[in-house]
């Protein structure tokens, strides 16, 4: 239930902000939601696999993934939003981020 209500607020922020942005930021925000949405379930496969343990000392269980990974996509989005003058920027960043550590669990060997 907690994944469906999560995906649900992702698609709303979706609808809700992007009318005014342009389709590079659009494209980079879809590009940061896919890393995100890999994100989690590589650390789904981590909390759940006794050969690897998670660095996030937030995120105990699958509950506390979920809410982060809200939080934080929410915020990400709030701040493209109300600062469109670094929108660009600020996306490129957080996907450099975000794909690093994707990139950083695959060569661990965390697949899902």
């Amino acid at each position: 239930m907690i994944k469906k209500t999560i995906l649900i607020l992702f698609l709303f922020c979706l609808i809700a902000s992007a009318e005014d942005w342009k389709k590079v930021d659009k494209i980079l925000l879809g590009t940061y939601l896919l890393g995100e949405t890999i994100d989690m379930f590589q650390t789904s496969e981590i909390l759940h696999n006794d050969r690897f343990y998670e660095l996030n000392s937030f995120i105990k269980n699958d509950r506390d993934m979920y809410i982060c990974g809200a939080i934080t996509t929410g915020i990400i989005i709030f701040i493209c939003h109300k600062f469109p003058k670094f929108r660009r920027s600020f996306l490129l960043g957080t996907n450099l981020f975000k794909w690093g550590l994707v990139r950083h669990n695959y060569m661990i060997g965390v697949r899902f």
